[in-house]
């Protein structure tokens, strides 16, 4: 029943889904398939795993469905049968996040983030994680922590398209067609959106460099897109405010540099 609610969520049949997951949970007989000689004892950690997979699955569809309370509860009953899971852990951080709960979401976040917490886990997944606890952190006001969590989720990612590497890139690059492959394009569109969530930050730490940077690397990755036009054009604008300032003239040329005007 858990694979048939999986496969009609991946079909957005979720009203389906969620009766069969309802039925699974309330099935007093929920017994997973095990060796015919195997312990009591392992059956009842079978039997709670599946019961946290099954709860998991509906907090996923509640989630998707917008009933955040009831999805809340569902990963909580999840993680009290499983409670050092990471990836439990993350989906219970991102309804928090959805909520309006950003302490909530940051201490979720740190659990599933601590060590052995999500071995195995796919480097996107442990990327995703970093970028929540990144924007949860700016939430609470703690913005340099927040920069060095997005920072890392973009490392993860750029180490990721790139593969295995002793030395990882310490900055994405664009690919040179993105649109080319959808993996790719996949790819680019996330690290643009972490480029302008990482500038945003920088924007209201009033780092306006990097912010700029930050803005146009996203551009390059995603050209025409909107919102990053608009908080480069918010930041450029920013800093040749404080360059007025404090005389700093930018090179009539068009170059990058800065001189100190006369």
């Amino acid at each position: 029943m858990l694979l048939r609610a999986s496969a009609l969520r991946a079909l957005d049949r979720r009203r389906e889904a969620l009766a069969d997951l309802d039925e699974a949970i309330r099935s007093p007989t929920l017994i997973p398939a095990a060796h015919p000689h195997a312990s009591e004892a392992f059956i009842q950690v079978e039997v709670s795993a599946l019961r946290s997979e099954l709860y998991a699955l509906l907090g996923q569809c509640m989630h998707e469905n917008g009933e955040l309370r009831r999805a809340l509860d569902a990963y909580d009953a999840a993680i009290q049968l499983q409670p050092s899971h990471g990836i439990l852990l993350l989906l219970r951080a991102a309804a928090n996040y959805r909520c309006g709960a950003y302490v909530d979401a940051h201490d979720d976040i740190r659990q599933a983030l601590a060590p052995g917490a999500m071995e195995g886990a796919p480097v996107e997944v442990v990327a995703e994680a970093q970028q929540l606890l990144g924007l949860s952190l700016a939430r609470c006001g703690e913005m340099w922590g927040a920069i060095a969590a997005l920072s890392a989720a973009l490392h993860l990612v750029s180490a990721d398209e790139a593969g295995p590497s002793t030395t990882p890139p310490s900055s994405p690059r664009p690919a040179s067609n993105p649109a080319a492959h959808p993996a790719a394009h996949h790819t680019a569109h996330h690290t643009a959106r972490l480029l302008v969530q990482r500038g945003t930050v920088l924007l209201m730490c009033e780092r306006l460099e990097g912010a700029v940077e930050d803005f146009s690397a996203a551009i390059e990755l995603r050209p025409g897109w909107a919102l990053a036009l608009h908080r480069r054009g918010f930041a450029l604008k920013a800093l040749l405010q404080v360059e007025g300032a404090v005389g700093i003239q930018r090179d009539p040329a068009g170059s990058s540099g800065m001189q100190r005007g006369v």
